[in-house]
């Protein structure tokens, strides 16, 4: 389980993403899930928010001085990173 969902279609949500880098150096991801998809990752992507917002009221290690758009994308990246990492533990 990765933020309250099961790890099958957050992995399967996850493979449908690119990621392009720009000349300025960010990224763009672009991706279309299809809504059995989309629903686990979005609520697990909520959670993560939450998670990080949490932190960033409680000032405790790892709080940032972040807007709701940086947080939304820190949640982002740190889900997909959840999601590979767990991927990753269970194939091996």
């Amino acid at each position: 389980m990765i933020a309250g969902e099961s790890l099958d279609p957050l992995v399967r949500a996850v493979v449908l993403f690119r990621f392009r880098r720009n000349p300025s150096g960010t990224y763009r991801v672009d991706g279309t899930l299809p809504s059995a998809l989309a629903d686990p990752f979005l609520r697990a992507l909520d959670r993560v928010e939450k998670e990080l917002h949490q932190i960033d009221l409680e000032g405790g290690h790892g709080a940032m001085d972040r807007t709701p758009e940086q947080r939304r994308a820190d949640a982002f990246l740190d889900l997909i990173e959840r999601v590979v990492d767990a991927s990753d533990t269970q194939h091996h």
